[in-house]
């Protein structure tokens, strides 16, 4: 209960003071209301997040159930044709506000944005930007067979090789593997012949991935091999 209390009274402090700010903001306002009127005002356009856009913030669908609605002041529009104004709302001009929009206008998409919305839509480009540049770089290292198959390791329980660093290193492996199959007095035939395999689809994938005959990639990956092998061999 007393967390509550201090939640409670933390809350009324904050409105408090909301109150106060209001009352200040509606003092600056004064005199340029007063203005307005005195010249017999003009053309004005506030727009609603997520909602609608009004000629004034006294529309009858807005400020409702004892809640404030929040406008942002359109005020590039202030002064204009209605007409431009509607046009521009698009599907978020108000019907009680603009009666006679036509209905082709209130059909087309919105020109207009609130700064929240405008904060929100930089954000979700900034986060799609951001969505594709991962996706970017993952294509970039991903590989697969060339008709777009997992890249898998002979046998039933082969695993699948996901990346492309991933198959540069099994295949500098898998021909490691052979040399020493060859150096050792118990030669494993079947044992060769899986790497061999193996090696050919990963040269096949890498080569296509890479844009590399696969002469090159073979070659490349041999001279790795026999590097590796030696300093093994020695160890």
């Amino acid at each position: 209960m007393e967390r509550y209390r201090q939640d409670l009274e933390k809350l009324e402090r904050e409105a408090a003071e909301q109150d106060l700010e209001a009352a200040r903001l509606r003092g600056l306002m004064r005199p340029f209301e007063a203005e307005f009127t005195r010249r017999g005002g003009w053309t004005r356009a506030f727009l609603v997040t997520g909602g609608h856009l009004h000629r004034s913030t006294n529309c009858s669908t807005c400020n409702r159930e004892g809640r404030a609605t929040r406008f942002a002041w359109m005020t590039d529009y202030s002064g204009a044709n209605e007409d431009e104004i509607v046009e521009a709302a698009g599907n978020r001009a108000c019907t009680t506000c603009y009666p006679t929009a036509p209905v082709e206008v209130l059909g087309r998409p919105s020109k207009l944005l609130t700064p929240d919305e405008e904060e929100a839509a930089r954000e979700r480009e900034a986060r799609d930007a951001e969505r594709a540049r991962k996706a970017a770089e993952k294509a970039a290292k991903a590989i697969t067979n060339p008709d777009g198959t997992d890249l898998r390791e002979p046998g039933s329980y082969g695993q699948v090789v996901r990346t492309l660093v991933t198959a540069e290193r099994e295949l500098t492996t898998a021909l490691v593997l052979l040399l020493e199959n060859e150096r050792s007095p118990f030669e494993n035939k079947a044992f060769a012949d899986r790497q061999r395999e193996w090696s050919q689809t990963l040269v096949t994938a890498i080569a296509a991935k890479k844009g590399l005959s696969e002469d090159e990639v073979l070659g490349a990956a041999k001279a790795k091999a026999a590097a590796k092998f030696k300093k093994e061999w020695r160890g």
